[in-house]
């Protein structure tokens, strides 16, 4: 471990143990901290209903995805599998799902999915420091190597005492600043078993790696592997980081372009570096093996690089590079609605809650505080500006540094010897700095845009706010030096304050003791060709605890698999439910699992749309499936506060695209006041139900008080299946219903 982080520091002094002491001193420090503070909130959620046989029930709606995967491949390892079998297996799991089994094999599964996400995440605050740290000490080293380019005397006194101490104290209080974020923390606490446990660790080991490539002055075959290493895991972890690395390419070509434009020439570094970029950066089942291949080829024959880049361009042309990122502009810009085969749908990621745009008050809030957030905004620009001087530096535009640096000199003769300094060639690869900085305006530009985009991306700011608040530290260490400890102690009462003053609730679970155990309880009633049809919220978590065939999950939810779902739950018509229901199971039996998204166009294709939906409402017409199958609705009441996004799916007109009428729909805590007044009020007790009338309220509006909720609904909700149902206890007929919390009904 230490040579590990001796090579990726990459320091040498006569007091290297020292150095190397605080090191682990501070890394040691993170992991604590970010340990102990979580085992804190897992303290706080030692509820009876937040575990299900002495496991903690999860946080994350996806986790149940990765949790099963785990449990698959953990059931392989315990068993008698062959290799084949397992090969196969580990060809169809997502890297978390086999990283959980094989933690779950040297532990538990309930520890794995518990604790994975907050023991893994530490490793965000280790690779932040890290990488800080480098940067930290390159910034001081290229800005000494100007100053004794300008012949200014006694250069080192300019700026304070660089020795490692002050540089590990900043890369450390940033860090831990990071980390603490609400916009991080609250995505990898205990139960959290998500991608974002190593969603930005494993792009920073890249970035660690890439600029320990670019600041050598030969071309490092075993940095450059690194490299392309980590950045092909970065993106088979998460396909999203594909998009936000494109991007940051793509800076870096037009970079790279004008530098060429004034050298008229392009190192042998930088053509190895672009063209494994490009293999790394094309999504392909071939990725890797090309990675390996053009890795061999340019260590075998470095000479004739322009032949790997050919081969890396056209590797990345065959197998779309550009389309991921296309897909997503497509889904999140310009995707209010979904143009299928035959008809149009409302979108998915209008209708989750944390892809729904937000004001730029959450996004303090999240990102510390605002003050926290201006400051570290600032920095980072200021290191993006210092990062371009450096490189500008490089190119030689003295004149553009006296305004930049605005150090004190005039005379046109200093320039001069600026320009004619040898010292220049001391620069560590400033393109370096300049690269990093670039690859993150990506992860900063997503970060800001969640105010549009949604809450969730505001976790790309981490490692923004990180540098920038490490920049900012490096300007006042450097004109307060010699009050480095009085420094050291207001920065310890400052972050202990701050951190007494962050106000946030860490994601509790995803459902109830009650909940799990009425999953388990249908379960013992299945079997594997059973259906279950729900809202896709808990697709993952059915079949988790179930072993029947889910239609709906975090997978399979887009505006043409959601539509008869919701249909289904919104159509005032008993009949439809019991027909629909049975006319998706028939086809989930006959269609591949790939086709279950295009259920409803292939269903409604003889007939069109609207003649096959009013055909569903004229009688019921049982159907028998195959193998004895049973198909069973299961509905958990806390879904009533989705039936405004569940609606969402079928308030348009399939041909056209375009929204019906507005309906009105408001769920609260029947403590609060509304400013609109309902014409009937509806007190729900068990199993009846009062109702009173109010002349003077709004017409058409309907007041619903159950226990310390309420719902505001107009006539469209009032009458629909899933309001009838949950509420009302109206059930269609050939129907079996049981469960409270959990509403389970069984068609015959």
């Amino acid at each position: 471990m230490l040579k590990a982080i001796k090579y990726i520091l990459n320091f040498q002094n006569p007091q290297w143990n020292a150095v190397l002491f605080f090191h682990l001193f501070f890394i040691l420090a993170l992991c604590c901290i970010h340990l102990g503070f979580h085992f804190l909130d897992f303290l706080r959620l030692q509820s009876p209903q937040n575990f299900f046989e002495g496991a903690l029930i999860l946080t994350s709606m996806d986790a149940y995805y990765y949790a099963k995967g785990a449990r698959d491949f953990l059931a392989l390892l315990d068993g008698s599998s062959e290799w084949k079998e397992i090969l196969n297996t580990l060809s169809s799991l997502h890297f978390l799902a086999l990283l959980g089994g094989i933690l779950a094999k040297w532990t538990s599964l309930e520890f794995a999915l518990t604790w994975s996400s907050v023991f893994l995440s530490a490793s965000t605050a280790v690779m932040l420091y890290l990488l800080i740290y480098q940067i930290l000490k390159q910034v001081v080293w290229n800005l000494l190597q100007i100053l004794r380019g300008l012949n200014q005397p006694n250069a080192e006194s300019l700026l304070f005492n660089t020795f490692p101490l002050c540089l590990q104290f900043l890369a450390f209080v940033a860090s831990l600043i990071a980390i603490l974020l609400p916009s991080f923390y609250q995505r990898v606490g205990a139960g959290y078993f998500d991608t974002d446990m190593l969603l930005l660790t494993l792009p920073l080991l890249t970035f660690i790696f890439l600029l320990r490539f670019l600041t050598r002055r030969d071309l490092c075959l075993k940095s450059l592997a690194l490299f392309g290493i980590s950045g092909y895991l970065a993106i088979a972890w998460h396909n999203g980081i594909q998009n936000l690395l494109l991007l940051g390419f793509a800076l870096f070509v037009l970079l790279e372009g004008i530098q060429f434009l004034k050298v008229r020439v392009i190192s042998r570094k930088i053509l190895a570096f672009i063209a494994v970029f490009l293999i790394i950066l094309t999504p392909s089942s071939f990725c890797f093996l090309a990675l390996v291949l053009l890795l061999f080829g340019i260590a075998k024959l470095p000479q004739k690089m322009s032949v790997w880049l050919i081969f890396s361009l056209g590797y990345a042309i065959f197998f779309g590079a550009l389309n991921p990122l296309f897909a997503q502009i497509n889904a999140y810009i310009f995707g209010a609605t979904q143009h299928a085969n035959a008809y149009v749908y409302a979108s998915v990621v209008n209708g989750i809650l944390e892809t729904m745009p937000t004001s730029f008050s959450a996004l303090f809030a999240r990102s510390g505080s605002l003050v926290l957030f201006c400051l570290a905004f600032l920095g980072f620009v200021a290191f993006g500006v210092m990062t371009f001087g450096f490189w500008v530096a490089s190119l030689k535009y003295s004149g553009f540094l006296e305004s930049l640096f605005k150090l004190p000199y005039s005379c046109s003769s200093c320039a001069q010897d600026f320009q004619e300094s040898k010292s220049l060639t001391n620069l560590s690869r400033p393109q370096a700095l300049l690269l990093i900085f670039v690859f993150f305006l990506p992860f900063a530009f997503l970060g800001v845009a969640s105010v549009w985009l949604g809450m969730r991306f505001s976790f790309f700011m981490t490692p923004v706010i990180a540098f920038g608040i490490a920049f900012v530290g490096l300007v006042v260490l450097n004109l307060l030096r010699k009050f480095f400890a009085i420094i050291l102690l207001a920065s310890s009462a400052v972050i202990a304050l701050w951190v007494a003053n962050l106000h946030y609730q860490i994601p509790p679970p995803i459902l109830k003791n009650a909940e799990v155990q009425a999953f388990k309880d249908l379960d013992f009633k299945l079997h594997s060709q059973d259906i279950l049809l729900s809202w896709w919220d808990y697709g993952y978590a059915l079949r988790y605890f179930t072993k029947a065939q889910v239609l709906l999950d975090g997978a399979r939810h887009s505006g043409a698999a959601n539509f008869p779902i919701a249909k289904i739950l919104l159509s005032p018509s008993l009949t439809l439910f019991y027909n629909f229901s049975l006319e998706i199971a028939q086809a989930m039996q006959t269609l591949p699992p790939k086709q279950w998204n295009q259920i409803f166009e292939i269903l409604s294709h003889k007939q069109g749309a609207n003649a096959y939906l009013k055909e569903l409402e004229l009688e019921s017409k049982p159907r028998a499936l195959a193998n004895g199958a049973k198909v069973y609705w299961v509905l958990p009441l806390r879904i009533l506060p989705l039936l405004a996004n569940i609606n969402a799916f079928v308030d348009l007109d399939l041909e056209s695209g375009k929204a019906h009428k507005k309906n009105i729909f408001v769920f609260w805590d029947s403590t609060q006041k509304m400013s609109l007044a309902p014409q009937t009020t509806i007190y729900l007790y068990g199993d009846f139900y009062t109702q009173g009338i109010d002349s003077q309220g709004e017409e058409s509006l309907t007041q619903i008080n159950f226990g310390k909720n309420s719902l505001l609904l107009n006539t469209h909700y009032l009458k629909s299946n899933m309001i009838q149902i949950l509420l009302f206890a109206n059930y269609p007929n050939q129907v079996t219903a049981s469960g409270d919390i959990v509403r389970i009904l069984q068609l015959h």
